[in-house]
């Protein structure tokens, strides 16, 4: 059955969603057949990331009793099945958070990962995604008020009693103000990898693209291929799988 991963973090702006579509390109390349879902029903941003803002059927419809799951992916160019929520203020509003564990169980099957953008935060919508998962990734940039909220979030998957995988530092720079060394020591997680800072990254957000393919040699892209190797228990080395 299909491991649920919820990527989670403190507070928005950290990079979350850019991690989580790149986990999922970097599986895509080993053959894997992972989804991304949209659970952040009021800011949504893996459509928009991925250059469909808006379609059809979402997330939000499935939510609404109107569709089955199945009608609400899609396929990127890139071969990232993706269920994206709706960017529509009026779909906002009414949106049923606290039912998302009806379309995690839908994808139970026939995938590798179901990786669940999640929103920052603690709180009610971010529970609710969080409930619905098996484990929780966490993602933080380097620097004190982003560990600080990212610890509260941690704290919260760890009362809904889901194992916390670790921790992912992204935007990482020798200038930073904390060190992956002081943010395992702070959040007392292993820290998974550090994502620098990379102008390939800024690049294939305005293409609309994963990294993990629009710039194929950079280091982000070598940093998301050995955390998704990570998670479904494979050793990525570089240049080969």
């Amino acid at each position: 059955m299909t491991k649920v991963v919820a990527v989670i973090s403190g507070k928005g702006g950290v990079g979350k969603t850019t991690v989580a579509v790149n986990i999922a390109a970097a599986l895509v390349g080993f053959g894997r057949l992972p989804v991304v879902v949209d659970g952040d029903l009021h800011s949504p941003n893996v459509g928009m990331q991925l250059g469909s803002p808006s379609l059809p059927v979402t997330i939000n419809h499935v939510l609404d009793g109107d569709h089955p799951v199945s009608s609400a992916m899609y396929i990127h160019p890139s071969g990232i099945r993706v269920v994206p929520a709706s960017i529509s203020f009026h779909d906002a509003k009414k949106a049923r958070h606290e039912d998302i564990h009806i379309v995690v169980d839908g994808l139970r099957n026939g995938s590798d990962l179901t990786i669940l953008d999640c929103p920052a935060g603690l709180g009610k919508e971010a529970k609710s995604v969080i409930a619905a998962s098996d484990a929780v990734l966490a993602v933080t940039t380097p620097d004190l008020v982003a560990v600080t909220d990212v610890i509260k979030s941690v704290q919260l998957a760890k009362d809904l009693h889901k194992e916390v995988l670790g921790v992912v530092v992204n935007q990482l720079t020798p200038e930073s103000e904390l060190s992956m060394s002081n943010i395992a020591t702070l959040t007392g997680l292993p820290v998974l990898t550090g994502i620098p800072h990379d102008a390939a990254v800024l690049e294939s957000l305005k293409i609309r693209h994963p990294v993990v393919f629009s710039h194929p040699e950079s280091m982000a892209t070598l940093r998301f291929k050995e955390l998704a190797a990570l998670l479904v228990g494979d050793k990525y080395e570089c240049g080969f799988h």
